[in-house]
């Protein structure tokens, strides 16, 4: 039997602001959310609330997941959100990503 999740956000509505003010902020200027916490606190459902409202609003959303592991890698959650996006929609090209996109393809083994 798979995780039972309540339809309803309980008892985040703080939290959800917070993260809905720092959306609305991305819209604008960009701005970048970590949502960190210890296991089982409720994060995913959090994030799960999060994302919805961004897509619903045409964002692209992307997730990448911190585990503990034997062999721990350095960044990880933005690594396999990097890699995710590459492989779905592909990295813009654009003239402002230009810089990055060596870096870029170190990390998700993309090339133009």
């Amino acid at each position: 039997m798979g995780a039972i999740q309540c339809r309803d956000l309980v008892g985040r509505h703080a939290e959800l602001g917070a993260m809905t003010a720092s959306l609305e902020r991305a819209d604008l200027s960009g701005e970048m959310l970590f949502l960190v916490g210890e296991p089982g606190v409720g994060k995913s459902r959090l994030a799960r609330e999060l994302a919805g409202l961004a897509s619903s609003r045409d964002f692209t959303v992307t997730a990448g997941r911190a585990v503990q592991a034997a062999s721990p890698v350095p960044l990880r959650p933005i690594i396999e959100a990097a890699m995710t996006l590459a492989r779905t929609t592909g990295i813009p090209d654009t003239p402002e990503l230009a810089e990055y996109r060596p870096a870029l393809a170190s990390i998700v083994e993309f090339t133009s």
